[in-house]
């Protein structure tokens, strides 16, 4: 019989210790679910925060934007994500637009400029510059960002390549007939020699002259335009 109270005292000391785990294990998960529900409000509060900065980030660029001169935005219109999201699209379409512009240029602009080295020799120092994507990279980059100064800069000599490119070469062509009439009344041709022919003109090669020449003129227009864009 004290065997078996002794085993009762002991059941009765069991059921007390197990009462008090229970109590433990509700105070955990008590503090478990409050420390859950003050985490979730604070990552409501921070992203609210959050949100309100990016929103006001936002506001000033988007302000930025309409006041350009022409106006690119509404600056009384508020804008909104899909807005924002829009105009990164259209900056990387102008980024590789402008980029590969660029790059199919280099090839006119390697053949226009070889014949004159007035605009040969800085056509050679635009041409050892990094193309205009990296430019653009640097120019946003997060950390040691170049001042876009630079990237305006890169842009208008661009501009102006392009520009004295384009004269050169029309004012080349209108000028065909006049340079015509001096190379065949020049040494080369009836200056040289009264009785010279047109095919006797062929014969000595003047139409691969003639073209040389053209390519001169070319390059001397383009360097005038340059010059005047400077």
């Amino acid at each position: 019989m004290s065997r078996v109270d002794g085993l009762e005292a002991e059941k009765r000391n069991l059921n007390a210790r197990i009462v008090e785990l229970e109590k433990s294990v509700d105070q955990v998960r008590a503090d478990k679910d409050r420390e859950i529900a003050d985490l979730r409000a604070n990552l409501a509060t921070t992203s609210t925060q959050t949100d309100r900065g990016a929103d006001e980030v936002l506001a000033l660029l988007w302000d930025r934007l309409a006041r350009t001169k022409p106006a690119l935005v509404e600056g009384h219109v508020k804008p909104n994500r899909q807005a924002a999201e829009r105009l990164f699209d259209a900056f990387i379409e102008l980024a590789y637009f402008a980029n590969s512009f660029e790059n199919q240029m280099r090839p006119f602009l390697d053949r226009y400029t070889k014949q004159n080295e007035l605009v040969a020799r800085p056509w050679k120092v635009y041409r050892s510059y990094e193309d205009v994507l990296e430019t653009i990279a640097k120019t946003i980059a997060v950390t040691g960002g170049k001042p876009v100064g630079v990237l305006k800069m890169r842009l208008r000599e661009l501009n102006k390549w392009t520009i004295g490119a384009l004269m050169g070469g029309d004012a080349a062509v209108e000028s065909v007939g006049a340079e015509l009439k001096g190379q065949l009344q020049g040494p080369g041709g009836m200056g040289g020699n009264m009785n010279l022919t047109v095919r006797d003109y062929l014969r000595n090669d003047g139409d691969e002259m003639f073209r040389d020449h053209m390519l001169v003129v070319r390059s001397n227009k383009l360097s005038e335009v340059f010059k005047l864009t400077m």
